[in-house]
């Protein structure tokens, strides 16, 4: 119920695992507890865990801009931690491509033009114009909710 946000985690570099709909909570709760990751949700059965308080954060609002506003001032995310360095798709952490990657796309990049491959999928990642716009977006949720800007 959460996917969007989750993209958008990835997407400001957080390390930010998305379960497939239809996961046992009680799982879901092992591998947060196991991980010692935070289960971002909207449901509120989470609640009645043992150590719910330590391993869930209930998130009320259902647009992703008031998401990320409180995920901002409750859990203090940067949205401009480290942007586009892990897979959109499977969360990885990105390398830089290959000259070999480069020659293949179908798009000519400049030589300076950062070309990066998740070392998983091999999905390759380019700063086109989606990346300008995701970029504007985390740049805006910065500003409202934080201090610093994309360098």
């Amino acid at each position: 119920m959460l996917a969007r946000l989750c993209r958008w985690l990835r997407a400001a570099g957080y390390d930010c695992a998305l379960l497939p709909g239809g996961s046992p909570d009680r799982n879901i709760m092992t591998l947060a507890r196991e991980e010692g990751r935070i289960v971002l949700t909207r449901d509120r059965q989470f609640m009645h865990f043992r150590d719910a308080d330590k391993y869930v954060f209930m998130i009320d609002d259902q647009v992703v801009d008031d998401q990320a506003r409180c995920l901002a001032e409750r859990l203090h995310i940067d949205w401009l931690y480290r942007p586009f360095t892990r897979c959109m798709m499977c969360n990885v952490e990105l390398v830089q491509g290959t000259a070999e990657q480069r020659a293949g796309l179908s798009i000519r990049l400049r030589d300076d033009e950062p070309l990066r491959c998740c070392p998983d999928c091999q999905r390759l990642y380019w700063n086109g114009g989606h990346v300008h716009r995701m970029e504007k977006k985390l740049t805006e949720w910065k500003r409202k909710w934080g201090k610093s800007e994309i360098n």
